[in-house]
């Protein structure tokens, strides 16, 4: 789990080089539903381009959008992650953005 929250970090990290408070902007509750949903949509079949559009049509700042694309992506192709039902994403995410 460590290295599962460790990643998710990562992940924010990489994409808000430059402007940190724009992962952090809507606040961890906020990412962890979306990265609850995406584990859903995944979930449900969707696939990765079908989530990246659904869910970034509500997401209006392009670094926002970035970091959100690359959440998505990590829960769809990271094992860890996709072992894991929606829930345990949400939670995953929220604590990785608690501790970043």
């Amino acid at each position: 789990m460590r290295t599962l929250i460790l990643g998710l970090s990562a992940a924010i990290s990489v994409c808000a080089v430059g402007a940190p408070r724009i992962a952090f902007a809507s606040g961890c509750d906020s990412w962890a539903k979306f990265a609850e949903i995406s584990a859903s949509l995944r979930d449900s079949g969707a696939s990765e381009d079908q989530a990246n559009k659904l869910m970034g049509s509500s997401i209006k700042d392009d670094d926002a959008l970035a970091i959100a694309t690359t959440i998505n992506h990590r829960i769809y192709t990271e094992p860890t992650l996709r072992a894991m039902d929606s829930k345990r994403v949400g939670n995953a995410m929220r604590k990785a953005c608690q501790a970043g």
